[in-house]
């Protein structure tokens, strides 16, 4: 069965959709409106990981497995295993914000993460949204398995959500920090309204654009102390060149490389 599917795939952990749902345990919304997820041959791609367990009769069940290294397109089934809840909590974060809805943890302990829709008041009838997705361990492969799964939202899009805090705005920055250091709050905020959809005061952005400042400035602190150890294995592997390596009066930064 088709489950909802946000309307554009975008840049960095491209998440993009959801497969419908299975039944919701402890949900407000009743079994009958709860459509079963299943596991079908077109998750079994090259992209997906696939777990393989035995069974009490000895038959390979197959479960596809959440495989973060392909970022082209990502969704969650009924069945779907993940590495630790922590991955998973993240890929639930990423796409409840791109589609508009928040969500919330109520049951998250080490064993188990189960997760709600906010909305309680659906078009002012006082009906709650029946988003559901429960995630528990898998003791015969030891990974994090989505037991409970009902993917439609039925609420309205926010485009303010409390789970896009500063942690998860300043890495998508980090590009737009790169290509213009000197990048401002309006330029920023503009970017993630057109990107992401998602809306945030000045406080939160000044916050996220010194975030992203500093894990540039890190990552490219660690290349250059790498830049003696390249120039040492360029003569090693080229001889007879030249490289010259030159640094800043007082401050010893890098300045320029020569070779």
């Amino acid at each position: 069965m088709e489950g909802s599917t946000a309307d554009r795939i975008y840049r960095g952990p491209a998440i993009s959709s959801f497969a419908a749902g299975g039944a919701a345990t402890g949900a407000s919304t009743s079994d009958t409106n709860l459509e079963e997820e299943r596991v079908c041959e077109g998750y079994e791609t090259d992209k997906m990981k696939l777990i393989h367990d035995e069974d009490s009769d000895n038959e390979s069940i197959r479960y596809p497995c959440f495989n973060p290294e392909d970022e082209s397109s990502v969704v969650i089934t009924k069945l779907m295993e993940f590495e630790s809840l922590e991955q998973f909590k993240n890929v639930v974060k990423e796409l409840n914000i791109f589609i508009g809805s928040e969500v919330d943890f109520v049951k998250n302990d080490n064993e188990r993460v189960r997760v709600l829709c906010i909305e309680r008041d659906v078009g002012g009838k006082g009906k709650r949204c029946p988003w559901v997705i429960l995630c528990s361990e898998n003791k015969a492969s030891k990974l994090f398995q989505v037991k409970t799964l009902y993917s439609k939202h039925t609420c309205a899009r926010r485009m303010t959500n409390k789970l896009a805090i500063r942690e998860w705005i300043a890495p998508k920055l980090i590009l737009l920090v790169r290509i213009q250091p000197d990048i401002t709050g309006q330029v920023a905020y503009d970017y993630m309204i057109h990107e992401y959809r998602v809306k945030m005061n000045d406080a939160m952005v000044s916050r996220a654009l010194k975030l992203a400042h500093e894990i540039c400035e890190g990552q490219e602190n660690e290349q250059y102390a790498k830049l003696r150890n390249y120039a040492n294995e360029l003569l090693k592997r080229n001889h007879g060149s030249t490289i010259g390596l030159q640094c800043t009066p007082y401050t010893h930064e890098f300045y320029i490389m020569y070779i």
